[in-house]
């Protein structure tokens, strides 16, 4: 019989498509973001990178957001990777970065559902 699983996260994740630069200190990745909030993010890309691994994680948005993460989860999609990244220890410019990002995110779904 399968577990129920509840889902603990804190914040709600906006679905996105921003393009987005990883390093784990082994090598660069692109990769695509699809979903954030302010406590970390979903990213999709070509390489797997470890649980539990550092990564720096860049938006390339405009102007880019630098974050530190810590990839929490990650499966196979197909011929490409996703991962569940946490966010940690932002500073109050990257969190209000992060907000911005969200409700620019948010305001731009509701348009589209009118």
């Amino acid at each position: 019989m399968a577990k129920n699983f509840q889902d603990t996260r804190r914040h709600d994740r906006l679905k996105t498509s921003i393009e987005v630069t990883l390093s784990d200190g082994k090598g660069f990745y692109t990769g695509e973001l699809h979903d954030i909030s302010l406590m970390g993010a979903q990213v999709e890309c070509d390489r797997s990178i470890e649980p539990f691994s550092d990564v720096k994680v860049v938006l390339l948005t405009s102007p880019a957001l630098k974050l530190d993460g810590e990839v929490r989860w990650g499966k196979r999609s197909g011929l490409r990777y996703k991962m569940g990244i946490k966010f940690k220890s932002l500073t109050p410019d990257q969190e209000q970065q992060v907000r911005d990002i969200i409700q620019a995110l948010f305001w731009e779904t509701s348009r589209l559902n009118d």
